[in-house]
C-alpha cells in the first residue's frame, strides 16, 4: 500500500503543472465566454441601430424624391410664368413704337408715319389695321 501512496504522490507532483495549465485555460475560457457575451450584446445593439437607421434612410429617400418632384414642378411653373411674363411684356410694348428722328406730336400717330413710308407690299398696313380692329 505504501507503493500506491507513493505512486499517487508522484502522479500529483507530475500532474500539478498540468492542473495549473488546465486552471489557466479554464480562466481564459471564462474570459473568452464573457467577451463573447459582451460582443454578442453589442452586435445585437448594432443590428437594431442599423435597422432603425435603414428605416430612417428609406423615409428620407422618399421625402427627397417628393421634394425633387416638387422642385421640378416649381421649375416648370417658373419657366412657364417667365415665358408668359415675356409674352405679356412684349404685348404691352406693341403700341410703344418710336421712330428715330420724328418727334411725337398730336398730328402724327405711329400708324400715320409708318403707313406711307414702310408699306412692304401692304403687310405693315394690314398688320396695323388688324391691331386697330382688335382694340
Amino acid at each position: 500500500m505504501a507503493e500506491i501512496a507513493q505512486i499517487e504522490e508522484v502522479l500529483k507532483k507530475e500532474l500539478a503543472p498540468v492542473h495549473a495549465k488546465l486552471a489557466a485555460v479554464e480562466g481564459n475560457l471564462k474570459q473568452m465566454t464573457t467577451s463573447l457575451e459582451f460582443l454578442s450584446t453589442k452586435y445585437d445593439q448594432l443590428l437594431e441601430h442599423s435597422k432603425t437607421t435603414n428605416e430612417k434612410i428609406t423615409g428620407l429617400t422618399k421625402t427627397t424624391r417628393t421634394i425633387q418632384a416638387d422642385i421640378k414642378i416649381n421649375r416648370d411653373m417658373t419657366l412657364e410664368a417667365k415665358g408668359e411674363s415675356d409674352e405679356l411684356a412684349q404685348y404691352l410694348r406693341r403700341d410703344c413704337l418710336e421712330i428715330s428722328g420724328v418727334k411725337p406730336n398730336a398730328e402724327y400717330s405711329s400708324e400715320a408715319i409708318v403707313e406711307p413710308n414702310f408699306s412692304f407690299n401692304g403687310k405693315v398696313k394690314q398688320f396695323l389695321l388688324q391691331n386697330q380692329n382688335s382694340k
